[in-house]
C-alpha cells in the first residue's frame, strides 16, 4: 500500500463470529489381497458391477483375466460420507476448500522474494518476482500477457491472467494485488495480496465460469498506483462489473478482524464482499468508506465498483514500509488468517463470475494395473492428495499400464458443451496418456486427448461442443470417462500412475 502522504481514510470496527472452515477428507483405506471377480461388461463397467451399497470394488484387467478387489468399507460413516460426495454438484465452498496453508505460505516464504535483504522495488528481485508470477500463471492454463505502462521514462508491466466467460464474456470481474515494494521484502505489504492472488488463479483455473475473471499482479502501485491507473484507464469501456483489490492482509496482532474500504458509489460491491466474507469464514468486517491508497481506487476514478480489502490493523503494524516486513520476522505474518482473508474474497469472485454446472465422480474402478493408494475423495480437489494405480511389469506382459474407468450423473440430458478436466502425473518415469469419454450413440470410446506426461502434474480442460449429448447415457444421464497411461518403450519394473482431480462440466 502507498506511503500516507497519498492517501487518507481509516475505520475501526471489533466483534466476533464463528463458523466452520474446512470439509474433513476420507481417510485413506488399505486394499486386502484379490479375489477372482467376473469379466468386464461390454462397453464399460457399470454401477451394479463395481460399486454396492454395502463395499466398493475396485476392478482391473490382466490380458484375458479380470481380477476384482472387493474393499469393504470400514463403517457406516464412511459408507455415509462417500454417498454424501456421490453425484454432488460443485458449489462455491467446493472450490474455497481447496486453498492451502501450506501452498499459500511456499509461495510468501520461498517464491515472492519476501525474506530479508530482498527487494521487490526498484532493486534485484523486483524482475524476477514478475517473472515468477507470469510463469506461474502459464502453468495454470491461463490466458496471460503483460500490460506495458510508462513511468519516469522507463517501461514496467502488469502480469495480467484472463480466464474467459464461457457465457457472457464481456462481463468482466477483476482480482488485483500489487507485486512491488519500498525498497524493501515488502512481505505483508504486498506479498501476502500476492499469494492470495496465485491461489485463487491456482483454483478457479481449473474451472469454468459464466463471466470472465481476470487476475492483476500489478506494478508500481507504491508510487502511486501506477499500473492499475495505466490500466484502468485503458479498459475505462469494458464492462468491468466489480474489483477486488488485495493488499496487506497478513498482520492479525490480535482479533480476528477484516476491513474493506470504497468509495460511497461501490457500497453494493463492498457490502457484498462483507456478505461474502462473513458466508464463507468465521472473520468478522469492519466497512469503511473512501481511502484511495491502493489498486481499487483507479478504478473507481473511471466509475467501476471497487472494494479494498486489507487486515483490520494495518495502520499499527510496526513493520509498514520497513526492511522488517519480512517473513523472517519472528511471530509476524498469520498465514491461517491470510487465507481466511483470501477465502473470503474468492467466494464473491466465484458467486459474481458464476460457477459452470460442475460434476464430481460418483465411482471409479482400476481396469488396467493394482490399485495403489487413494479413495474417490483423492479424485475431487486439486490438493497433491493423490488417487495411485500402480503398473507393474510381469514377465507375461511387454509393458506395463495403469488405467481407470470414473463416472459421473449431469443434472440434465441435454448439452451443448461437456468439459472434462483432469489432473494427473506419473513417478518413476515419463508415460503417454490417454483421456477417453465414452460416446452412448456409437458405442465406443472418444479420444480426448493424448501426451506424455511425467513427474509434474499435468493439468487439462478438454472440451466437446460437437454433439455433447451423446457422451451422456440416455434415462441415467451417466457421463464416463477412462483415463489411462502406458509405457512408451523403457525398460523397467514398475512405475505408479496418479490422479489429482476429475471433474465434468456440462452445459
Amino acid at each position: 500500500m502507498i506511503p500516507r502522504l497519498l492517501r487518507h481514510g481509516a475505520g475501526r470496527a471489533r466483534a466476533k463470529r464463528t463458523a466452520q472452515f474446512a470439509t474433513p477428507r476420507l481417510q485413506r483405506q488399505s486394499l486386502p489381497r484379490p479375489v477372482e471377480g467376473a469379466a468386464l461388461p461390454v462397453g464399460g463397467l457399470n454401477d451394479n458391477t463395481c460399486r454396492s451399497p454395502e463395499s466398493t470394488h475396485l476392478c482391473y484387467t490382466r490380458g484375458r483375466e479380470t481380477l476384482m478387489f472387493k474393499l469393504r468399507l470400514a463403517s457406516t460413516l464412511l459408507l455415509a460420507a462417500i454417498g454424501a460426495f456421490a453425484a454432488a454438484q460443485v458449489t462455491t465452498t467446493h472450490l474455497l476448500d481447496q486453498l492451502s496453508v501450506p501452498i499459500y505460505r511456499d509461495l510468501l516464504d520461498n517464491r515472492l522474494f519476501t525474506r530479508m535483504g530482498h527487494n521487490r522495488g526498484y532493486g534485484q528481485h523486483h524482475d524476477p518476482c514478475r517473472d515468477f508470477i507470469e510463469a506461474r500463471y502459464r502453468s495454470y492454463g491461463l490466458n496471460v500477457r503483460l500490460h506495458p505502462f510508462l513511468l519516469a521514462g522507463n517501461t514496467y508491466y502488469n502480469v495480467v491472467a484472463v480466464l474467459p466467460g464461457r457465457v457472457f464474456p464481456d462481463q468482466q470481474y477483476i482480482l488485483i494485488a500489487h507485486f512491488d515494494t519500498v525498497n524493501n521484502p515488502g512481505a505483508d505489504d504486498n506479498g501476502t495480496g500476492t499469494a492470495a492472488l496465485l491461489e485463487v488463479a491456482r483454483i478457479a483455473a481449473e474451472y469454468r465460469f459464466e463471466r470472465t475473471i481476470i487476475f492483476i499482479a500489478s506494478d508500481r502501485e507504491e508510487d502511486g498506483m501506477k499500473g492499475s491507473a495505466a490500466y484502468a484507464n485503458e479498459y475505462r469501456n469494458d464492462d468491468i462489473r466489480g474489483v477486488i483489490n488485495i493488499d496487506m492482509i497478513g498482520y492479525r496482532p490480535s482479533g480476528n478482524a477484516a476491513h474493506i474500504y470504497g468509495r460511497p458509489a461501490s457500497d453494493p460491491f463492498k457490502f457484498a464482499l462483507r456478505d461474502a466474507i462473513l458466508q464463507y469464514t468465521d472473520l468478522v468486517v469492519a466497512v469503511g468508506g473512501e481511502l484511495n491508497r491502493s489498486d481499487h481506487a483507479p478504478f473507481e476514478a473511471v466509475g467501476k465498483q471497487a472494494a479494498f480489502l486489507i487486515e483490520r490493523w494495518w495502520e499499527q503494524n510496526p513493520h509498514y514500509h520497513q526492511q522488517t516486513d519480512s517473513t523472517e520476522t519472528p511471530d509476524y505474518i498469520d498465514y491461517e488468517y491470510a487465507v481466511k482473508m483470501t477465502r473470503g474474497a474468492m467466494g464473491l469472485l466465484v458467486d459474481r463470475a458464476g460457477l459452470l454446472p460442475t460434476f464430481l465422480p460418483r465411482g471409479f474402478v482400476v481396469t488396467r494395473g493394482a490399485p495403489g493408494f487413494g479413495t474417490i475423495t483423492e479424485m475431487y480437489d486439486s490438493d497433491d492428495r493423490t488417487l495411485e494405480v500402480r503398473a507393474v511389469k510381469p514377465f507375461e506382459i511387454a509393458a506395463p499400464s495403469a488405467a481407470i474407468e470414473t463416472w459421473t450423473e449431469a443434472s440434465s440430458q441435454s448439452a451443448t458443451e461437456i468439459t472434462l478436466a483432469v489432473e494427473s502425473r506419473s513417478t518413476g518415469l515419463p508415460c503417454r496418456q490417454s483421456v477417453e469419454l465414452y460416446d452412448f450413440q456409437a458405442g465406443g470410446w472418444v479420444v480426448l486427448d493424448t501426451r506424455f506426461v511425467g513427474s509434474n502434474d499435468q493439468r487439462l480442460m478438454l472440451d466437446v461442443s460437437a454433439n455433447a449429448t451423446r457422451f451422456i447415457q440416455p434415462g441415467t444421464r451417466q457421463v464416463r470417462a477412462r483415463i489411462a497411461a502406458n509405457d512408451w518403450g523403457i525398460p523397467v519394473v514398475g512405475w505408479s500412475y496418479h490422479i489429482d482431480r476429475v471433474n465434468w462440466i456440462v452445459r
